[in-house]
């Protein structure tokens, strides 16, 4: 059945399928759900439609999850992300529900019964929630591309355990002294003064360390790294000392500030686990030192987007979800709130004489208020 202008529509079987042409190129598509010839005109006339306001993709329906994750990996490569293999493992976990989909068959519905089978699996919230958020990046980025037409929104779960773990200096203090290893010390005091992941320490290397200048610094950010790097670190202070430190251990086989007999630190957690417990502390990360940075320097009055640099934070969204508040910042609100509430009880007190009659410019303010 040809329409002059639009295309035709055909029945081959029992399934009822458009023909057109979409930038020189002829489309043949079976419908799904069309039962008789007017349900085929209509589709075909909201594709002509889309194909006038430039929104129709041709072959969208081929977009296959094998595509959506040549894609994410591609740009994963080229942006240099550290996270890859943490991508990788979340899209493994979606690919066992999600491989027989075709992208623009991925809405909302298919998403729930994917959240419902990873809670059947004993997935944690946070776990699930990073794996949908992965997988709407993946159908984002095919939008983009042009592959996809539209991208449905996502619920996410309610319920993730948010850590709220921190350190003060002098908690932090007590615990170091406690550290078996003086390169281990150092690596962990770096760590908790500078707020900087462990594996950017890990990989830190003297080319990047300007003792000379007349500021000494550290180039902190590179090619190597991405948008989520902190800013450049000034060295004074303790962190002035621990460059010393580690220029006494330089070693001329190895290019990098911390290390242990030449080699790249590794995994601190055991010894870091066992230092907090003949401490007194109880579980502490080396993850929480982010969120101690937060807490403590906001409290001594170093301004928010100082610390944001120095963490690598770029939106004020993530530096409220590391700058926790606990009973002891409630509690010195109220000393605040107390403290302001007296001054401006004796404001007025010095205003009424001691007869209880009010001074005279007391008596034209409240003549002037009524």
């Amino acid at each position: 059945m040809k329409h002059r202008g639009m295309g035709r529509v055909f029945q081959r079987g029992e399934t009822w399928c458009v023909d057109y042409y979409c930038n020189g190129h002829r489309i043949r598509r079976r419908l799904q759900g069309a039962s008789a010839a007017s349900d085929a005109l209509n589709e075909l006339k909201r594709i002509q439609s889309e194909m006038h306001q430039r929104q129709h993709i041709p072959r969208e329906d081929k977009l296959a999850w094998c595509d959506l994750v040549e894609m994410i990996v591609n740009e994963y490569q080229l942006k240099q992300r550290r996270s890859t293999e943490t991508m990788k493992g979340r899209v493994a976990h979606l690919e066992a529900f999600f491989k027989h989909h075709r992208a623009i068959n991925i809405d909302a519905q298919a998403v729930q019964r994917y959240q419902l089978q990873r809670v059947e699996q004993k997935a944690s919230p946070a776990t699930i929630n990073r794996e949908t958020s992965c997988l709407h990046h993946m159908l984002v980025l095919a939008h983009r591309m042009g592959r996809l037409s539209r991208v449905p929104h996502f619920e996410k779960l309610s319920g993730e355990r948010v850590r709220e773990g921190f350190l003060s200096f002098s908690d932090f203090d007590a615990i170091l002294i406690k550290l078996a290893g003086t390169w281990r010390k150092q690596f962990i005091e770096w760590a908790f003064l500078t707020g900087w992941r462990v594996g950017k320490i890990r990989a830190l290397e003297w080319r990047q360390v300007f003792l000379n200048d007349a500021q000494p610094w550290i180039k902190a950010q590179d090619s190597s790294v991405t948008k989520h790097s902190p800013g450049d670190l000034p060295l004074s202070g303790r962190l002035l000392e621990l460059i010393h430190e580690r220029a006494a251990e330089r070693r001329l086989d190895c290019n990098l500030v911390f290390h242990h007999q030449g080699q790249r630190v590794g995994d601190l957690r055991k010894a870091w686990g066992t230092a907090c417990k003949l401490a007194g502390f109880g579980h502490v990360l080396l993850h929480d030192f982010r969120r101690s940075l937060a807490k403590n320097l906001s409290q001594a009055g170093v301004p928010i987007p100082t610390i944001m640099q120095r963490a690598g934070w770029r939106t004020m969204s993530t530096f409220l979800r590391y700058r926790i508040t606990d009973l002891k910042d409630q509690a010195e609100a109220n000393a605040v709130i107390d403290k302001a509430r007296e001054a401006a009880v004796s404001k007025v007190e010095k205003l009424v004489e001691p007869g209880g009659k009010l001074t005279a410019g007391a008596s034209l303010r409240t003549a002037h208020n009524s």
